[in-house]
């Protein structure tokens, strides 16, 4: 009763909101064509650029209102339950569970998330369920935490949430159209148009203020309850220990994602990107440092987070006051229930490249090899717009460029005519340096190891050496540069010409 209750108050304010925004614009529209036609009723005369001001006003208005058709643009290759039996008979028992149908289109996407949805219909009516699941959740998550995310998602649906969704999306979606049409109609010059348009702008943007502190605080409980009924159906234990790691995954993978995945697609090869991400988060700097940023959210969670989600403290606590009961754990990874990961990977890398037949065209690569086939070629393609930076530099002499690194960055700067911020340069020039007597090592027959999450290693006779991080302990001044020069020393790259490394190159195929 309560529950019914609850969604029916939120269906009436998000309708409220909706008439309330409706009515500030017809009002402003009305109180701005009143203007003109009252000087003229009652002064027998219109104030020219007064009156144009009004009419134009009125007029931006009353186009920002009209609503655009929003096109369902799919997030990723189509998930079928012909191709995923096992993936799509977790769902339906979590559904059944739930007491909830089953979403009608169920898509794979990229990123680290699990999402619910309404596609098509009126402002929700008419519309079918829709799921997207991420590949890199997939990988991180045994069955079990993953059957205590897919009920989170259900429990959208339970609430009613989806439903109002789409009343509170178009809601904002015409407030922001508003303001930008307000904003981009300025004209150049300040008159009184634009300081008509301007001062609209003022009760729009007061709205929007009132109407995202309301549906935030209004979503948060939503998240809260849902998280609450995940718990009840796949247990409580199940939903903590999902938050915690969904939560420290989250922290990290747009880093493995930049910085690891998609370097090599963009030459030509393709790394099994799930299992990149699962050699990522064990890598020890990176478990380390998820772990301590998990620990300063669940200390000092920040007070009125700005996005639709409580601080994970509160989401845990909620979840902890369900009776914990005894549910069969299946501690299979969750990615063992998608047939064929690898197919699906280049299904998705197509859809992100726009074209599935430039993704089945890339050479598969495992992460012991990314090291040599991609990034050296990455590491020439990096180097050569700084050749004459680099000109009469030697691994040896990198102390003295370290000395001043301003004056270095300065000769960056005259190479690339970026106007960086001093501390980016900085970190370029370092960068750089690294990439190059990476160059160098390798020309002197290292083998490169670039695994996910892990330092850039050379080895060679047993030895191995890692130039990137030596760099920086030599830039913090953590490392003596008679150290420094011993290790390239023996690894005969002392006096190479940095200016002059090369690598192998390869046209690039994806920028």
């Amino acid at each position: 009763m309560s529950s019914s209750l609850s969604l029916f108050f939120r269906a009436v304010l998000a309708v409220l909101l909706m008439i309330a925004f409706y009515a500030l614009a017809i009002g402003l529209v009305a109180a701005l064509l009143y203007i003109p036609y009252a000087e003229w009723k009652h002064l027998g005369r219109i104030h020219r650029r007064t009156g144009v001001a009004c009419i134009v006003g009125a007029g931006v208005i009353i186009y920002a209102l009209f609503p655009r058709r929003d096109r369902f643009v799919a997030p990723g290759p189509l998930l079928t339950a012909k191709e995923h039996p096992e993936l799509f008979d977790v769902i339906a028992r979590v559904a059944a569970d739930m007491g909830q149908r089953m979403p009608a289109e169920v898509y794979l996407v990229s990123d680290l998330t699990a999402g619910v949805a309404q596609r098509g219909g009126i402002m929700g009516l008419g519309s079918r369920r829709v799921m997207f699941i991420g590949l890199a959740l997939l990988r991180v998550l045994n069955v079990s935490e993953f059957r205590s995310v897919l009920a989170h998602e259900f429990g959208h649906f339970h609430g009613g949430d989806i439903m109002l969704g789409p009343w509170v999306y178009k809601t904002r979606a015409a407030v922001e159209r508003m303001l930008s049409t307000l904003e981009d109609n300025l004209p150049e010059k300040k008159n009184r148009v634009y300081t008509m348009l301007v001062l609209l702008q003022k009760p729009f943007r007061f709205y929007a203020w009132g109407f995202l502190r309301i549906t935030r605080a209004i979503a948060r409980r939503e998240v809260l309850a849902a998280d609450r009924l995940s718990a009840e159906v796949a247990g409580a234990d199940m939903r903590v220990d999902s938050l915690r790691l969904t939560y420290c995954c989250d922290l990290v993978f747009d880093e493995y994602w930049s910085n690891e995945a998609t370097p090599p697609v963009s030459i030509g090869y393709r790394p099994p990107l799930a299992e990149g991400f699962r050699r990522f988060m064990a890598a020890p700097a990176v478990a380390r440092r998820a772990a301590r940023l998990l620990k300063m959210e669940m200390d000092e969670p920040s007070a009125d987070p700005p996005h639709t989600h409580p601080p994970l403290r509160r989401r845990i606590a909620a979840v902890e006051q369900v009776p914990e009961k005894a549910i069969p754990l299946d501690e299979r990874p969750a990615i063992a229930l998608l047939n064929d990961v690898d197919e699906m990977e280049v299904r998705l890398i197509g859809h992100l490249l726009a074209d599935e037949e430039a993704a089945r065209e890339l050479t598969p690569v495992s992460w012991d090899e990314v090291g040599e086939k991609a990034w050296i070629p990455i590491w020439g393609e990096r180097v050569e717009p700084y050749r004459d930076a680099l000109a009469g530099a030697t691994p040896a002499t990198i102390l003295e460029l370290f000395r001043d690194l301003d004056a270095f960055a300065t000769r960056l700067r005259q190479c690339d005519r970026q106007h960086l911020p001093d501390e980016v340069r900085l970190d370029q020039a370092v960068s750089l340096l690294g990439t190059a007597v990476s160059l160098a090592l390798r020309e002197k027959g290292c083998r490169v190891s670039m695994l996910p999450g892990e330092d850039v290693v050379f080895e060679r006779d047993g030895e191995s050496i890692k130039p990137f991080a030596l760099l920086d302990q030599l830039a913090d001044n953590a490392l003596t540069g008679d150290t420094w020069r011993q290790q390239c020393r023996a690894f005969g790259i002392a006096d190479v010409p940095l200016g002059a490394v090369s690598a192998v190159r390869r046209e690039i195929v994806f920028p």
